[in-house]
């Protein structure tokens, strides 16, 4: 959701982006060179040389792999808080009365009416902050295989 939204949307709103920095994948890169620094060193007829070397490039990659996959973060600036996202669902007779709470500011009311299976024809993307000052959602409606957009991102503030 967090990449999806119109960075206008976001501007207009004082809300900032912030890529996260993925510790764990440095801490596996570092870890892949000293195992793979460490086959090397081996001598070359050890049996251990070969799988310990695999093991370092194996987690090599896994690192480079895991360093594309940066965390996203939303920040309302006036405040400084971090917005959390949410994922209800609902039954599909609810898409309406959904639009209409949320619309009035009632995220509570949305919550309460949401399907704690995580099963419904009516999905609900909410990115809000903690004190809820300041709150984008989205509707979705369930067909077959997908859930397409019913609104656009609008964004809610109290």
């Amino acid at each position: 959701m967090k990449n999806e939204i119109d960075k206008s949307i976001l501007e207009r709103n004082n809300i900032t982006i912030k890529k996260g920095f993925n510790k764990k994948a440095v801490a596996l890169i570092m870890l892949a060179a000293a195992i793979t620094v460490a086959a090397t060193l081996m001598s070359d007829t050890s049996e251990a040389k070969m799988p310990i070397l695999l093991l370092g490039i194996t987690l090599l990659i896994t690192g480079i792999t895991w360093m594309t996959k940066r965390e996203t973060t939303l920040i309302y600036r006036p405040t400084g808080e971090t917005m959390e996202e949410k994922i209800l669902f609902l039954e599909g007779n609810m898409g309406d009365i959904t639009a209409e709470l949320l619309k009035k500011g009632d995220i509570d009311g949305v919550v309460e009416r949401s399907r704690e299976d995580g099963n419904g024809t009516i999905k609900v993307e909410i990115c809000m902050a903690p004190s809820e000052s300041i709150a984008i959602y989205r509707i979705y409606k369930y067909v077959p295989y997908m859930f397409e957009p019913l609104t656009e991102y609008q964004v809610l503030k109290k």
